[in-house]
């Protein structure tokens, strides 16, 4: 009887000691909520040379911007590609125009509007959506020397939208230049002067993953 009551004096007595700082931690990670993020990315048509770099690109920049896994959930961007496809001809209006990438006419898609996210992340069961507009202007011959490359101004607006404020709760506009170079031979390729741009941007809004987690919690 005496070493029952001892035994549980004791885990009491440890129970106490255990420091402020940490109890709070452990309060904190059974109390997180899972927060649900779905990606849409807006890019004309053949904008990069070869697109599966860029998804790598965004999700490693998303893994960086929101790092613990058991309270953020991201979407992969290709789970909602289709369906944002099918919205846009259903909703958006589009143009069928020649994007000076696809042999012949292409569809280009016009901007989806803030009434347009809010019915995708509602279909996405998402609390956040990250939308991504890529857009880029007319490469232009760079000639040196020994070179001679592409360069492209690139400007990505990395947009957040939150279901609970129905608005954006974060706002970014990069603005910066790809460039793609050959020696010896060749011109350099414009998309993969666009994907250089692409990283830039990415990595100017990985500057502010602590306001943009901040953001959430307001």
């Amino acid at each position: 009887m005496f070493k029952k009551i001892f035994m549980l004096l004791a885990a009491v007595i440890m129970c106490c000691n255990v420091p402020a700082a940490e109890a709070a931690i452990d309060l904190s990670t059974l109390n997180a909520k899972t927060t649900n993020i779905s990606v849409v990315l807006d890019t004309p048509a053949g904008y990069a040379a070869e697109p599966e770099r860029v998804y790598t690109s965004i999700k490693e920049s998303l893994d960086k911007i929101f790092p613990n896994k058991s309270i953020y959930k991201i979407q992969p961007i290709e789970d909602n590609e289709a369906y944002v496809q099918v919205y846009r001809e259903e909703h958006c209006q589009a143009a069928s125009v020649d994007d000076g990438y696809t042999a012949g006419n292409g569809m280009r898609d016009l901007t989806l509007k803030k009434n347009d996210l809010a019915t995708l992340n509602d279909h996405f069961g998402s609390d956040y959506l990250v939308y991504i507009r890529i857009t880029n202007s007319v490469p232009q011959i760079k000639v040196d020397w020994f070179s001679a490359g592409q360069q492209v101004n690139v400007t990505m607006d990395f947009r957040i939208w939150s279901k609970s404020k129905n608005d954006f709760i974060y706002m970014k506009r990069a603005m910066t230049t790809g460039k793609s170079t050959s020696y010896y031979a060749g011109m350099g390729d414009s998309g993969h002067a666009i994907e250089k741009g692409i990283k830039k941007g990415l990595a100017e809004v990985e500057k502010e993953a602590s306001k943009i987690r901040m953001a959430m919690t307001e």
